[in-house]
């Protein structure tokens, strides 16, 4: 005996193994291939290897500068103090911990400055809120630092004074991180503060700003 079908049955049927034909093809064309993540993934390896290098630089020369623009504003806030109070004032600069913070002369119980501007005397941290003593960023550090009798100092703690008269005993100090580098100089005879990145100088990137800071090392012995 045979049994009807229906004609939507018979159609059910047919889309289903259809479907079932079909499925298989489809998620084979969806997937990737093991050669396909090879190559994705090379590729990606390649790109962060151009490209994390660039920004580890980028960030160390922001640091750099950031670090060389602290140390100028401090000095040059060191030098307002030192004309406004017509008392000398200093930075003291740790080379070898990279670390430099105000200071002032030590008194005795008679209220006598310790420090002169001849000698070294004795020397406290000068103490406000607004200005604290500072360290250079980790991958920042001193590579020279010159006195203007052409002394080159490669350690220790050096005493940089400001005078009332707006004079400095004056210094040329680069900081370097990686392959960049600051100049920064200490006008003896003005007691102004500058600084200019050492590789844009050498490139001559601003023919005038070079002129200038060539002046101030002109003063210090160059």
């Amino acid at each position: 005996m045979r049994t009807r079908t229906s004609a939507t049955g018979s159609r059910c049927e047919k889309r289903l193994s259809h479907q079932r034909q079909c499925t298989p093809r489809r998620d084979r064309e969806g997937a990737f291939t093991l050669l396909e993540l090879i190559v994705t993934l090379t590729l990606i390896a390649v790109l962060a290897g151009l490209i994390v290098p660039r920004m580890g630089r980028s960030i160390g020369r922001r640091e750099l500068r950031e670090a060389a623009g602290r140390f100028v504003q401090t000095a040059r806030t060191v030098r307002e103090l030192a004309v406004a109070r017509q008392e000398v004032r200093a930075m003291k600069i740790d080379l070898d911990e990279g670390r430099y913070y105000p200071a002032k002369p030590k008194r005795d119980g008679e209220g006598a400055a310790f420090a002169s501007r001849d000698g070294e005397g004795a020397w406290e941290p000068l103490r406000a809120s607004w200005l604290k003593p500072q360290r250079w960023p980790e991958a920042v550090t001193v590579d020279s630092y010159r006195t203007p009798d052409g002394l080159q100092v490669v350690g220790g703690t050096q005493c940089l004074k400001f005078f009332p008269d707006g004079t400095s005993s004056g210094a040329a100090i680069r900081l370097v991180s990686r392959e960049d580098a600051y100049d920064i100089v200490v006008h003896p005879h003005s007691g102004r503060v500058v600084y200019e990145d050492a590789g844009r100088a050498s490139r001559g990137a601003d023919a005038t700003s070079s002129a200038g800071f060539a002046l101030d090392r002109y003063d210090l012995g160059d």
